[in-house]
């Protein structure tokens, strides 16, 4: 009979830790203003909330977009002038569940050249090269972290995704209290036994 228990506490402990779903996000960037501005929608946040956004373009190359300092968040990732940088991250923020944080003001150009630095603000990417690097991260108040690259579509295309917490199963209390539990209890009983 203790032993049925303990395996019965172990077993629901884990399905539950298993079953919990992963925070997700739904990103909106708009194609109408060269995905320089849009929103991020906590839309499963499973009760929790997202405090951070990275917005990157991710490992600066020829044929690589760039941001020009301007918009709001804080820029790094700065290239060697520092005019123009790969990331923007917006922190302490508490977007709950089905709540958006909405984003606007930057301003994407065209690495020509790194050395010497060329950037090409007059060609518009109507491909979607330029974004091979580009990614979405979100941070959810739990420690969730999630990130989608951006869909290569030229930069009058919206570009829509989903971005999914990749440690989205991390246990809750309850449930590493119920796994404990069973642990203990199989000690106890393996001793008993020995």
């Amino acid at each position: 009979m203790f032993r049925s228990t303990t395996a019965a506490a172990l077993l629901f402990g884990a399905a539950l830790s298993v079953a919990q779903a992963a925070p997700i996000a739904s990103v909106a960037l708009s194609g109408g203003s060269f995905l320089q501005a849009g929103s991020v929608t906590n839309s499963q946040g499973e009760g929790h909330s997202i405090v951070r956004i990275i917005y990157t373009l991710g490992t600066p190359e020829v044929g690589v977009a760039t941001w020009e300092t301007e918009g709001t968040g804080t820029a790094s990732d700065f290239l060697s002038n520092a005019n123009w940088f790969q990331t923007v991250t917006w922190s302490g923020l508490n977007i709950a569940d089905g709540d958006s944080f909405n984003f606007g003001g930057l301003d994407i150009e065209l690495i020509a050249s790194l050395a010497p630095l060329v950037i090409d603000q007059g060609t518009i990417d109507n491909v979607g090269t330029s974004l091979r690097n580009a990614s979405v991260t979100v941070e959810w108040s739990n420690g969730a972290v999630g990130t989608s690259p951006l869909n290569q579509t030229g930069w009058t295309v919206n570009n829509s995704f989903r971005v999914v917490a990749d440690d989205g199963n991390v246990p809750e209390p309850a449930s590493l209290l119920l796994v404990g539990l069973g642990l203990l209890g199989a000690a106890a009983g393996a001793r008993r036994k020995g």
